[in-house]
């Protein structure tokens, strides 16, 4: 792979599966206050990616605020609550029936950054090879 292929992500990540099943429950910033429900597909210090459904798509484009009201489907997630965050890319082709995108996280309170900082490297710690 080329030199210019590189990561350019400033922050190790977790990536969930389907089966993983968490759910976001995020709220746009907007005045129409659309709410949606998506999975978490990916979980950093920097931000978060999800999948919705794309009859859902309305109003996911790069620069759209929203709120993350809760995260459903993992106790130790419980304390990202009204976590603000705003759409940096969407991924949506015609021929898959889901839509990504990815948040970065915007205005976040110390603590909670620190707390999925510290979620992050557990999570890669326990799934590590040398752990399994």
């Amino acid at each position: 792979m080329s030199e210019e292929r590189r990561e350019r992500r400033r922050y190790q990540r977790v990536y969930f599966s389907k089966q993983d099943e968490l759910v976001a429950m995020l709220q746009s910033s907007d005045r129409q206050e659309t709410r949606l429900s998506a999975r978490v597909k990916d979980l950093g210090a920097g931000g978060v990616g999800f999948t919705i459904q794309r009859d859902q798509e309305s109003g996911i484009l790069p620069g759209a605020q929203f709120t993350i009201q809760a995260i459903q489907g993992s106790d130790q997630l419980a304390f990202i609550t009204d976590l603000k965050v705003e759409v940096r890319w969407v991924l949506s082709l015609e021929w898959l029936e889901n839509v990504g995108f990815g948040c970065e996280f915007v205005d976040t309170p110390p603590a909670v950054g620190e707390a999925i900082k510290k979620y992050v490297e557990t999570w890669a710690e326990a799934s590590s090879p040398t752990n399994a």
